[in-house]
């Protein structure tokens, strides 16, 4: 019985299931992706069987894959733009898939709610100086407690200790935060890029 029909229908009704999950990416973009795993699959099993079903199975389930190949086309995004918006969304996708994507997203949102909080300080505290500062409130018998933001009345007995200063301190750790956590998930990014790409065709389970 002649395998290649077969082999051939395997493979094209893999594909469709790629295309399918590719959905989203560019149109040309999605058709490089078809055309590279079809060259990938006929140079590595021909019309032989069970070659392409080992083929297959390194690939993984094309679901998977083209769940892959859309993050990396994020990644690059990202990357490029250097939005925190993308980072976010980027790592909040890999902390599902791996313990060091979970540790990303932790470092993410303390480093870029500490941004958030602080530069919203500098900027609120002009329009509602009474109800943006850091209150200070001492708690019998020798217990203190804090408060930063923004409150809607000011807590009772407590003290504002900084005053105006909130402002440039809140623009300068809000810009050191916002840059170093982007800079920390850049680089987290790229080490996962380069040891993708260097792995070869195929999906790294933690992506």
């Amino acid at each position: 019985m002649n395998s290649a029909p077969a082999a051939e229908h395997e493979i094209e009704s893999y594909l469709t299931r790629l295309r399918t999950s590719l959905r989203g990416l560019p149109a040309e973009q999605v058709e490089d992706i078809v055309r590279e795993i079809r060259s990938h699959l006929r140079e590595s099993a021909g019309t032989d069987r069970e070659r392409l079903t080992e083929a297959l199975a390194r690939l993984g389930d094309p679901a998977t894959l083209g769940s892959a190949y859309r993050m990396d086309d994020l990644a690059l995004r990202a990357q490029s733009s250097r939005s925190p918006l993308l980072l976010l969304r980027l790592v909040m996708h890999w902390a599902t898939r791996s313990l060091e994507g979970l540790g990303a997203l932790v470092v993410a949102f303390l480093g870029y709610g500490t941004a958030l909080i602080a530069l919203g300080c500098a900027l609120f505290k002009p329009f509602m100086p009474d109800r943006v500062g850091l209150w200070v409130q001492r708690v019998p018998p020798d217990d203190w407690s804090f408060q930063l933001g923004r409150v809607a009345t000011a807590p009772a007995d407590a003290r504002e200790v900084l005053g105006w200063y909130i402002v440039p301190l809140g623009l300068l750790v809000g810009a050191i935060a916002l840059t170093a956590t982007s800079r920390y998930l850049l680089a987290k990014v790229r080490k996962f890029r380069s040891a993708r790409s260097a792995s070869g065709v195929g999906v790294r389970d933690d992506w």
